[in-house]
């Protein structure tokens, strides 16, 4: 055990991870520099896809909001009924069910 909390004491008292492999021959700079523009494009990857999916829900949210509004529209057969019930302003319901 002295002997590996010597070596991670060794390890730890660099910035990066680059300069400790680097200083032992096992790890470059350019392996360092590939590695990190890889995680880079991972990541840039994930929050892309991230992204769309959130796209992806919010629409579905809107169009559901926009059918209840339609809904609640037939029903009162006025936006002034759909703003009262839902105690939003008039020019929401204006907004949401597209008109003018």
């Amino acid at each position: 055990m002295p002997l590996f909390k010597k070596e991670n004491d060794y390890y730890n008292s660099y910035t990066d991870d680059a300069a400790y492999f680097q200083e032992i021959g096992a790890y470059t700079i350019e392996d360092y520099k590939r590695d990190t523009e890889r995680e880079i494009a991972l990541l840039k990857k994930k929050l892309e896809e991230n992204d769309k999916m959130l796209q992806e829900e919010l629409k579905k949210s809107q169009e559901e909001m926009k059918t209840t509004y339609q809904n609640i529209y037939n029903k009162f057969g006025s936006i002034e009924g759909v703003a009262d019930c839902l105690k939003v302003s008039l020019d929401h319901v204006k907004k949401i069910l597209n008109l003018k």
